[in-house]
């Protein structure tokens, strides 16, 4: 009898350690760089699971687990990531994108440390129950996109995870009024993005000191001071008989320069493009006009790469929270060679004759080595 307990205890046992195995919550996450440079520190990595295959470029990192991908809480609140020692990471959930039919839950993890090159990193990535919030319980490690929350912006941790970030919430330090102009938060913006700065102008010209402009730099307080190294995007909405937006970056002065212009046009025989307003410049000087054309009334997402002062402008219509994702940049307009601008800070401005246009989700994040995001392959652990 004795011996027949204990041959069914040890089965029993064998049981419990498979289950905990086949059900453990606790997955790895090898992150590896391929490149033949180190990632920058802090870099911003993202962690996608998905329940299909997709092909959005090099830029994005994802894992196709459907499994996986349905364990997940619909708002991504039942996940947290922590490091090879243990400590959790700054995780911010950007929300489900969906592509062709395949979703994926993303998240920007930052990473304090970089990836050496042809190297690897392990983090873990935890799944609780479905009914677990961790946005309350870890609050400001683990966070979400402002509009996923029914209270906007409540466990948004955005500030926490990129170098720079401004959800449409509050303006940044420096500012100049431009010509008839005014410069507002606001909370009834175009939807779905309702929470923007806008910026208006009635008789701007060429001179940046007639563009009504919000901005911050290596000087303002708070500071803020690019890498050599960067991705900068914003969402824009664009209004007005003669509009059109920038996003100006290695701003020095936002009245005088220097700065890099990023330009959406949508005035009538005018044309997207990337230029540079030298200092004490009075118009901005073209590098590489495009034969495409912006629109009023539709929302894009903005990206401005500088890759060690090579520029690159790119433009995606994102007019849902389904379709936002910051790997995904859409259609390259321009690229150019730039003129050794470095440091310095950012800045959005409405540049037309007569517009009012609105700004949102501007943020800047670490650009991947040669522009190619470190993969992830996942892996499961038993703790």
């Amino acid at each position: 009898m004795i011996k027949k307990f204990l041959k069914l205890f040890g089965i029993f046992l064998i049981f419990i350690l498979l289950a905990k195995n086949i059900f453990s919550e606790w997955y790895a996450i090898t992150i590896t760089n391929t490149q033949s440079q180190a990632t920058p520190a802090p870099f911003q990595q993202d962690i996608a699971v998905c329940n299909g295959s997709i092909n959005i470029g090099n830029s994005f990192a994802y894992i196709n687990n459907a499994t996986l991908f349905n364990k997940i809480n619909p708002n991504g609140q039942n996940v947290y990531f922590v490091n090879s020692s243990g400590n959790i990471l700054y995780s911010w959930y950007e929300g489900q994108f969906i592509y062709n039919g395949v979703y994926c839950d993303v998240w920007w993890i930052k990473l304090d440390n970089s990836i050496p090159a042809n190297s690897n990193v392990t983090i873990y990535m935890y799944i609780g129950p479905n009914s677990a919030n961790y946005y309350s319980q870890y609050y400001p490690y683990v966070g979400e996109a402002p509009y996923l929350s029914s209270t906007y912006g409540q466990y948004d941790n955005g500030n926490y995870v990129f170098l720079l970030y401004n959800n449409g919430t509050h303006l940044f330090p420096l500012n100049n009024i431009g010509s008839g102009g005014s410069e507002n938060l606001v909370t009834n913006a175009p939807s779905p993005w309702k929470y923007a700065i806008s910026l208006s102008v009635n008789g701007g010209n060429a001179n940046a000191i007639t563009w009504t402009t919000s901005g911050i730099n290596a000087t303002s307080n708070p500071s803020f001071n690019l890498p050599n190294s960067y991705i900068a995007q914003m969402l824009v909405y664009i209004t007005g008989s003669s509009p059109l937006i920038d996003l100006l970056t290695n701003v020095r002065s936002i009245t005088s320069g220097q700065f890099y212009v990023f330009r959406f046009d949508a005035r009538p025989n005018y044309y997207d493009g990337i230029g540079y307003y030298p200092s004490g410049g009075s118009s901005t000087i073209f590098l590489n006009y495009t034969n495409i054309r912006s629109s009023t009334g539709v929302w894009y997402m903005l990206t401005a790469i500088d890759n060690n002062d090579y520029l690159y402008l790119y433009k995606n219509i994102v007019n849902s929270y389904n379709s936002y994702n910051l790997a995904y940049y859409g259609n390259l307009e321009a690229s150019a060679k730039g003129k050794g601008y470095t440091g310095g800070g950012i800045a959005v401005t409405t540049d037309g004759a007569s517009s009012t246009d609105y700004f949102t989700m501007i943020l800047v994040r670490a650009y991947p080595p040669n522009g190619i995001m470190p993969s992830i392959i996942l892996g499961q652990v038993s703790w």
